[in-house]
């Protein structure tokens, strides 16, 4: 089976979970506890499964109609997964009656997986941000079916969500950061990864410095 080549620079994930984290950021109300199902159950064990590695934070993205993905932060590294397919399209199964119904072992998705290292002394400056956010939220005032979804996991500190609320919105702190996370599991060479990690610390002080 044949792995589709992702971006996260260029896919409608990278954009979606910009605009989804800057909302986060600026409309914190909108985070709320994560819904419980066998299917969130199901692509965050296959995402943590691909990265093969003790995680401290998740971040899910689940569109509507297309495939899923997340980035998982680890020990010393950050790891951008992307799934080939869609698994919540595979689960619907028509049956004779003409009705549909649902069947979570059916899907079969191949995780692609971009990983890069990160300091540690830069993952222990990260890890308070998400973990102050998703200790902040609140039930969401506002839901639609349709869109994309992301949920915040962090071990030992729970899990939030915020589904697709639409319109333009501008980068806040944490949509650079992600983006400069997600950027970083795909960069390639010690020079470009150092580059790249100055960035992450870059945004990191400047996120300091506006406390």
């Amino acid at each position: 089976m044949r792995m589709n080549k992702l971006s996260f620079k260029s896919c409608a994930f990278g954009f979606a979970l910009l605009y989804a984290v800057s909302a986060a950021a600026t409309e914190r109300e909108k985070l709320g506890p994560c819904e419980t199902s066998e299917y969130y159950t199901k692509i965050d064990k296959l995402m943590d499964d691909a990265v093969k590695q003790k995680v401290w934070l998740s971040i899910t993205v689940v569109p509507s109609y297309e495939a899923e993905a997340g980035l998982r932060l680890g020990d010393d590294s950050v790891a951008l997964v992307q799934f080939d397919k869609s698994f919540w399209r595979q689960t619907w199964v028509k049956e004779s009656s003409g009705a549909n119904r649902q069947d979570f072992a059916l899907p079969r998705v191949m995780a692609r997986v971009d990983r890069a290292t990160l300091k540690r002394e830069t993952i222990d400056r990260i890890v308070p941000l998400y973990r102050d956010a998703i200790a902040g939220a609140k039930p969401a005032a506002r839901q639609q079916l349709d869109g994309v979804s992301y949920r915040f996991t962090f071990d030992g500190a729970g899990c939030a969500a915020i589904p697709w609320l639409g319109g333009d919105a501008k980068d806040g702190p944490l949509a650079t950061l992600v983006k400069l996370l997600a950027n970083h599991a795909e960069t390639v060479g010690p020079d470009a990864l150092r580059a790249s990690e100055a960035k992450i610390v870059g945004a990191l002080d400047a996120l300091q410095a506006a406390k």
